[in-house]
């Protein structure tokens, strides 16, 4: 290998590491803290029950 070579391996090496590092950081503050809390009945609710709010592509204007 060339000099050179082993430069720029070397570079893109800490160059990798340093974007690991700050998604890491970037993960800890900003999306581990989150918990969301599921309401198992809910959701139940939610899959099975239709949403009578939405409406569906055949139907006509309800103006």
């Amino acid at each position: 290998m060339l000099r050179e070579d082993r430069r720029l391996r070397r570079e893109l090496i800490w160059v990798i590491v340093l974007k690991l590092v700050v998604l890491a950081v970037l993960w800890r503050v900003f999306i581990a803290p989150k918990r969301v809390q599921v309401d198992s009945q809910r959701m139940v609710e939610v899959m099975v029950l239709p949403d009578t709010s939405v409406r569906h592509s055949g139907e006509k204007d309800a103006r």
